[in-house]
């Protein structure tokens, strides 16, 4: 018998996809070396996906998935979370003591192998729009789980990244778990204010004071922020810079009508009853001031 592993602790999208690991492993009576060998890719390499000290890319969790007989589909949706998300409590301001006075950009989720098509929508969400916005460009994907809205968000984000040298900032707001909490605003404005290159001491505690800051960071930056599974339009708001030549992106599987309202986004729509349609028939754009 191999030696008995640690037991995980902490939360976050990182722990959930090391346990999903760790679970498939169990269930197929494997060792994880006996892993390594099936799936051709080093024992360290799964070793430290399954300790959560690092997140693995889609071929290696690809590869050890059917090598163990195990199931894609679950385990891709929490890779996607781990690749995605900011650990608003340790990942960004472990990320910014190494470089202190440095922008840190969370690197956005990667383009899921094998994706296809979306042309309407990737050209809608790349458009500048009708509109002379007083905020950042902000266009929110929104549609029930399954739909691929987070897929849609990183390949836009892929595709101007030219545009936003800035940087390019994803932030899981956790809006549709039933698991744990949403990140509320407070704890959001940290987490973007320390990728952004704030450093954490200099973070301020009040609300008002983050946000004054968050703005001031974002002036004439051309930054990119990622929102990813958005609760709700007063979660979102204040993440949203006033400066102009930024961008916002959010998904969520919710209504946003008050960032419609207040910050003039551009809404997309997708349904799941028309994934086997026509690109056009599956969107629904709402351009409103």
């Amino acid at each position: 018998m191999g030696r008995r592993q640690r037991p995980l602790n902490g939360i976050g999208p990182k722990v959930r996809f090391a346990q999903g690991m760790r679970g498939i492993r169990r269930s197929s009576g494997l060792t994880l070396r006996e892993l390594a060998a099936r799936s051709g890719y080093a024992f360290s390499t799964l070793s430290a996906a399954e300790q959560a000290r690092a997140v693995p890319s889609w071929a290696v969790t690809e590869a050890f998935v059917e090598a163990a007989g195990g199931e894609l589909a679950s385990i891709k949706v929490l890779w996607e979370r781990a690749q995605c998300s900011v650990d608003v409590l340790g990942l960004v301001g472990e990320a910014t003591r190494r470089h202190p006075h440095r922008p840190i950009a969370v690197s956005p989720p990667p383009v899921p192998d094998g994706f296809l098509g979306r042309t309407e929508e990737l050209a809608f969400l790349a458009s500048e729009g009708a509109l002379a916005p007083r905020f950042a460009k902000t266009s929110v994907i929104e549609g029930p789980a399954g739909v691929g809205k987070t897929a849609l968000a990183a390949r836009i984000t892929e595709l101007m990244a030219s545009r936003y040298p800035g940087g390019q900032v994803c932030l899981d707001l956790y809006g549709s778990r039933r698991d744990e909490p949403s990140v509320n605003r407070v704890r959001a404005l940290r987490a973007l204010l320390t990728a952004l290159g704030v450093p954490p001491r200099q973070v301020p505690r009040r609300m008002a004071e983050r946000v004054a800051l968050y703005h001031r960071v974002t002036a004439n930056r051309r930054v990119l922020v990622l929102l990813d599974d958005a609760e709700n339009a007063e979660q979102v708001s204040p993440l949203i810079p006033l400066d102009t030549t930024c961008a916002v992106l959010v998904t969520s599987r919710f209504r946003l009508t008050g960032l419609v309202l207040r910050h003039q986004a551009r809404r997309l729509s997708l349904d799941r009853a028309d994934l086997g349609s026509s690109p056009a028939s599956m969107v629904t754009r709402t351009l409103t001031r």
